[in-house]
């Protein structure tokens, strides 16, 4: 997960989602807590919910792509 933050932080999108496919939606989950913890937004938690839930379900995807892929 660093390099692929690395390399988003340079600007290198393609870079960062070969490394890590689900650094970017862990970044939008972790901004949006931290701004729901700051301005309480309506509806906060479910969003937050629904965000963990994509997040890990990109990720699982991704792992058994990877899995199929590399046998």
């Amino acid at each position: 997960m660093q390099r692929a933050l690395i390399a988003l932080l340079k600007g290198d999108l393609e870079e960062s989602l070969q490394l890590n496919v689900t650094l970017i939606p862990f970044l939008i989950t972790v901004f949006y807590v931290f701004g729901h913890l700051v301005f309480s937004f309506k509806n906060g938690a479910r969003y937050i919910i629904v965000l963990v839930l994509t997040t890990a379900s990109i990720s699982m995807v991704n792992f058994v792509i990877k899995l199929i892929s590399h046998s």
